[in-house]
């Protein structure tokens, strides 16, 4: 039942997954079949086609109709059949008839006869003995076929000593297949032709004419050798823009009639190509060299080990390993780009694959191509606006590519391509909601492939091999997906069953199960298609022998509305598959998001009407400020609010007060207070991502952000207002300039735990007042840190170890000392226009870069790597 840990792809195997133009690599049924190279070639050459629906269809008949259109096209006269259409010369073949021009041609030739009684049977089916016929005489052989008795034994046999029936397996008078016929024409083309000699009754062979020759000769066609050195995305070894149908072979420029050609990119190859009247060079087929190139890959987790000139990578069983030798030069294309001065940290990726390819067959692998991939869930598709909405589908993944929750298929910067797994382009329209899908980026983050997953399917887990991360699925083999960082994504027992979700390399990525399991998603006791997001509002629990918990709960109901409904929670509740007493299950909520058990959920009662279940939804986002887009329904361009989400519009100063979407009018260019929550089980048909915006409709624009620069208060002062009420105002630091605010009785709370040293953000209403205050943190603090890297919130406190700053002390780069876990840790700031402020304790006021030196001790506020604000603590 176990397989290889590593798949070797030489090119006979690999030339079918990748995309070559004019080939059979876009034609499914005939992919790894031996029928491939023969479509590859005629259909590069342009003489077959396959169909609309992309098959080949090899094992479909052909009619005499068709066979004749197929030998005129191999000697290059389609022209001259074109020429002859509206003439007939049988007469079951009107003028009109599509194939009459054909028809009529091959007749002249020779090649055809018909039956002898004025007929052709242009819709007879064509049979082997046939088509053997039709294409000795078009090579010349018939007179050697008539000393062999003639029709129809005599051109069976000669067709066999040439090799043109070689490795077909139907019987002269067997009607000949799509595929047959592909094999027949291809093993003709390279046989030296048989011509009369000029003003004689002698035939002899024609060294080195062949049928393609002759063919390349009415196309006034050049076939060639060489390598691909750039595509319309990159080129090896220099800096190319993207240029769209173009491709470059050993130096020369060849324009084409298709864009999907990088997957060619490094390989030695054969191809025919013309002369143009204006100068330029055009490309009539191309297809690999198979006697050049030779190709392996192999997954992350099978390579031993990765040196500059060699990968040591492990065979089946990983008792021995295989030793593949790098060409002195070695290039790398990473994620479709070419990769200048990369090495072997370039080369170390947790998920994808490695391919390596020798393309002149010395045994070194010239090019390293790096095929790093980011599993996603696309949640929903927005085809008007180009949008793939992601969302998360497992504990070990994201719901983020770039730091967005959306891809934007119609941006040219980065250029962003949808494909298949084979490497053929895909509509945006082409994509099904809740579809797994790849991604892949190139290191300089200008080309964005995103690559069509296939679709789920439905099974029972047989077993499970823990050591290969393996597992079979009624009788098959899959490998488990993984992360970025090489975590499998998911755990699977013997006896999970369900629908299973493979990613696009066919590894299995995600799953609904409906019986319980370990491992994330295991808390889906049974598939409740009924289970509805709500909002926890309010939650009391009353003392006694077996407390009484109750849940207040806002319920999104199917049909768009909401209720607020009142459950008591049975005595034993799951929680996110973890069973407890429902006594600790307000507890268990606060401790997953930091002491607030307002946070959305889905729920599943028992037969007497209680809460058995609870799954809470993953908070992605933590609470922050981020500015509204009506433009696109976003928070900050990043998180996307599509048809298919949720957003609670909760009160600023009361959590369990949430308003009707109807009563909030989102304003373009405001900022507020957003807290986003993705959901965790795995029932992909209920996913919804949950937006928390916390208002205050009590205040006019009361969530308007002053452009949210955080400030340094240098004092809270309380004063008495005219009607003899007491007020606050509030001194201290914004953006690099004194102010004085004013505080609304909304923040009247917040404003009096201030002191000097606290860092805020606040939000003003339309009449200047705060109505809003976060509080950062409060200086100076007890120990050195550095927490929320990367995020909206980051703050760091350290000594100074360096600051190098540039002539007019205008920006420097400084670099703090601080610790984490125990351990001193450095890391590098780029302060360029950052207000500075000091802090003694006792005083504030606004200073210079210049007076940030070594040995000082510095605090940073941080937003998204930019420094917004630097104290000096003294």
């Amino acid at each position: 039942m176990k397989k290889a840990g590593i798949w070797i792809l030489i090119w006979s195997i690999w030339m079918s997954a990748m995309p070559v133009f004019g080939t059979a690599g876009a034609l499914s049924d005939v992919t790894g079949t031996a029928y491939e190279p023969a479509v590859a070639e005629l259909v590069s050459l342009n003489i077959m086609e396959g169909y609309e629906d992309g098959t080949f269809r090899p094992d479909t008949g052909l009619n005499r109709a068709e066979f004749a259109a197929l030998i005129v096209r191999i000697l290059g006269m389609e022209q001259g059949a074109e020429s002859l259409a509206q003439q007939t010369v049988f007469q079951d073949v009107a003028a009109e008839y599509w194939a009459a021009g054909y028809i009529h041609l091959a007749a002249g030739m020779g090649i055809i006869n018909g039956y002898g009684d004025g007929s052709f049977g242009p819709e007879d089916a064509v049979t082997l003995e046939q088509a053997c016929k039709m294409v000795l005489e078009c090579m010349g052989y018939g007179i050697l076929a008539a000393e062999k008795g003639g029709y129809p034994n005599g051109y069976l046999v000669t067709a066999a000593q040439y090799g043109l029936t070689r490795g077909i397996e139907s019987t002269g008078e067997e009607p000949l297949s799509r595929g047959d016929a592909a094999v027949l024409l291809v093993q003709s083309l390279d046989v030296d032709v048989i011509e009369k000699e000029y003003g004689t009754d002698t035939y002899s062979k024609k060294a080195g004419v062949t049928l393609r020759t002759k063919l390349c000769d009415q196309l006034n066609l050049e076939k060639k050798e060489g390598i691909v050195t750039a595509n319309a995305y990159t080129g090896l070894g220099e800096s190319l823009g993207m240029e769209e149908r173009r491709i470059v072979i050993d130096g020369e420029n060849y324009r084409t009639g298709q864009e999907n050609l990088d997957g060619l990119l490094g390989y030695q190859v054969e191809y025919y190509a013309k002369d143009n009247a204006d100068g330029t060079k055009s490309l009539y087929s191309i297809q690999p060299s198979e006697k050049q190139n030779r190709t392996v890959s192999f997954l992350p987790e099978d390579i031993e080990s990765i040196e500059e000139d060699a990968f040591s990578v492990y065979q089946e069983g990983r008792s021995k390993t295989q030793k593949y030798t790098l060409a002195e030069a070695v290039q790398t294309v990473y994620n479709g780009k070419y990769l200048p001065e990369a090495g072997t940290e370039d080369w170390k990726i947790q998920n994808g694959t490695i391919r390596l390819l020798d393309n002149n067959g010395d045994g070194r692998y010239e090019i390293v191509f790096v095929e790093e991939i980011q599993t996603l869930l696309a949640g929903s598709i927005d085809a008007e606006k180009g949008l793939i909405q992601l969302k998360t589908f497992s504990a070990n993944t994201t719901s983020q590519f770039n730091g967005k929750t959306y891809i934007d298929c119609q941006s040219t910067d980065p250029l962003v391509r949808i494909c298949d797994a084979d490497g053929n382009a895909v509509a945006i329209e082409d994509l099904g909601a809740m579809q797994m899908i790849g991604v892949r980026q190139s290191k300089d983050q200008e080309l964005v492939t995103v690559i069509a997953g296939s679709a789920p399917f439905d099974g029972t887990v047989d077993a499970v091999y823990e050591t290969e991360g393996q597992v079979s699925i009624d009788g098959e083999i899959y490998d488990l997906a993984r992360n970025e960082q090489g975590a499998f994504l998911l755990e699977l027992q013997p006896g999970d069953q369900g629908r299973f979700w493979p990613d696009v390399m066919g590894r299995i990525a995600a799953k609904n199960i409906s019986t319980s399991s370990a491992g994330y998603g295991a808390e889906i006791e049974t598939v409740n298609q009924d289970r509805l997001c709500s909002y926890l509002l309010a939650a009391s629990q009353e003392a006694g022998f077996t407390p009484l918990v109750q849940f207040k709960l806002l319920t999104n109901l199917k049909d768009g509305s909401r209720e607020e409904r009142i459950f008591q929670l049975a005595d034993s509740v799951t929680l996110n598959g973890e069973k407890m007493d429902a006594a600790e299950v307000l507890a268990a909520i606060a401790d997953k998001n930091n002491g607030d058990y307002h946070v959305p959920m889905t729920y599943e009662l028992n037969g007497k009407g209680k809460i058995k279940s609870l799954w809470l939804y993953t908070q992605t986002v933590p609470m922050g400020y981020m500015t509204y887009q009506s433009a696109n329904s976003s928070f900050d361009g990043l998180y996307y609010r599509d048809a298919d989400s949720i957003t609670y519009f909760v009160d600023v100063r009361d959590y369990e007060t949430v308003y009707a979407d109807t009563a909030v009018s989102l304003n373009n260019g405001y900022r507020y207070q957003v807290r986003i929550f993705d959901p965790v089980e795995e029932e992909f048909s209920i996913q919804k991502r949950i937006f928390i915006v916390y208002v205050d409709l009590e205040n006019a624009q009361g969530t308007a952000m002053d452009e949210n620069q955080p400030l340094l208060v240098s004092s809270i002062v309380k004063y008495a207002q005219e009607d003899g009420t007491l007020a606050y105002m509030l001194e201290g630091f914004c953006g690099g300039q004194q102010v004085e605010l004013s505080i609304a009785e909304s923040a009247e709370e917040k404003a009096a735990q201030l002191r000097t040293g606290s860092l805020i953000r606040f939000s003003k209403n339309a009449v200047e007042k705060v109505t809003a205050i976060k509080i950062l943190g409060a200086l100076p603090p007890e120990e050195y840190f550095r927490q929320g890297v990367g995020g909206s919130n980051e703050q760091v406190y350290g000594s100074a170890v360096q600051a190098e700053r540039n002539a007019d002390h205008s920006s420097c780069v400084l670099t703090l000392a601080y610790l984490q876990n125990g351990a001193e840790k450095q890391a590098s700031y780029e302060i360029a226009g950052a207000p500075v402020y000091t802090y003694d304790g006792t005083d504030v006021r606004l200073a210079e870069t210049g007076e940030v030196g070594a040995g000082e001790k510095i605090f940073l506020q941080v937003s998204n790597f930019d420094v917004e604000a630097v104290i000096i603590i003294r």
